[in-house]
């Protein structure tokens, strides 16, 4: 843990960042891939010492996933820390800890809640959050996870573990055997330090969700609350709701400029939306099926997209 405006706070602040940016590319890709459902969102943020006060109802309504990051000499504070937080009940769906060692050489990544761990080395502590989060994220996108209790979040790790051991998949991460029982299957699409292979990535949870939770039916939220989700939600037309809920059942795009077009040829914003005079901030609605001639513009940083899913009959 550390302190607020220390060296150690900046270098968390920079990695936070790398983090949440490397998780938009891979989200936006897995929007493509996954049509029928939607795929939310998780930005991280830096929680200080201070913020952490145990008896803090505001910060225990707001964070359920926690993630520590501490040095291995610190279980004191740490342990201290969670025992509060146990005796307060905080609402923790995830608890997982980053114990980083001294040497700089291993570090190993725990959940408290399962008893679980792996090795990493020290350069991977990017990619290993990266990982964990996405995997978190998966689980949140299937509206029968998103009710279930305590209990059930227990029985599903040990399910996900046992099909990674039953199909012998690969783990790019060094194991602690014996009381491991924590898995993400980022773990097994990843290919290197940095690149997961989001296809392969999206097989192994169907495959999953295919064998231990087939009878179960995924439904998606109305077009209201969908986009209640959507970042900047405040800044869309009044009647936007009301337009996408009257559209024919499928899967749409929200595209909106958050970056000046200036060096985007006339010919090309033309072609996509339909005027040369393309502001900040301007929107427009486009089917799914349009969304491979815009990729150019989102890698650019030049719009976003997100995804709405209309459910008319």
């Amino acid at each position: 843990m550390v302190e607020k405006g220390t060296k150690e706070a900046e270098l968390i602040n920079d990695l936070i960042d790398e983090i949440n940016f490397e998780l938009c590319v891979i989200l936006q890709s897995l929007d493509y891939l996954i049509p029928e459902r939607q795929i939310p969102r998780i930005v991280i943020r830096p929680c200080y010492v201070e913020l952490l006060h145990p008896y803090d109802s505001a910060v225990s309504t707001r964070n359920r996933v926690r993630l520590f990051a501490n040095k291995d000499d610190e279980y004191p504070i740490y342990d201290k820390l969670l025992k509060a937080e146990r005796l307060c009940d905080f609402e923790n769906s995830y608890l997982l800890e980053l114990l980083v060692t001294h040497k700089q050489e291993k570090s190993y990544v725990f959940s408290f809640l399962n008893n679980s761990g792996i090795i990493i080395n020290a350069d991977q502590l990017k990619i290993v959050i990266v990982d964990l989060i996405l995997d978190i994220i998966m689980f949140n996108s299937f509206s029968f996870f998103c009710s279930s209790s305590f209990d059930r979040y227990s029985v599903f790790y040990e399910n996900k573990y046992i099909y990674f051991l039953r199909n012998k998949l690969p783990c790019y991460y060094d194991l602690i055997f014996g009381n491991f029982n924590y898995y993400s299957f980022a773990y097994s699409a990843r290919t290197d330090d940095k690149k997961i292979n989001i296809q392969n990535y999206q097989k192994l949870w169907d495959g999953f969700i295919n064998e231990y939770y087939t009878n179960q039916n995924h439904e998606e939220k109305p077009v209201e609350v969908q986009l209640m989700h959507y970042i900047d939600f405040n800044q869309l037309p009044r009647r936007m709701c009301e337009q996408i809920s009257n559209f024919e059942s499928g899967t749409y795009f929200l595209i909106r400029i958050i970056k000046e077009m200036n060096n985007i040829p006339d010919s090309v914003l033309l072609d996509l939306f339909g005027t040369t005079n393309c502001k900040r901030g301007k929107i427009k609605i486009i089917k799914m099926k349009e969304l491979v001639k815009y990729i150019n513009l989102i890698k650019g940083g030049y719009i976003s997209a997100f995804k709405v899913i209309s459910l008319n009959p």
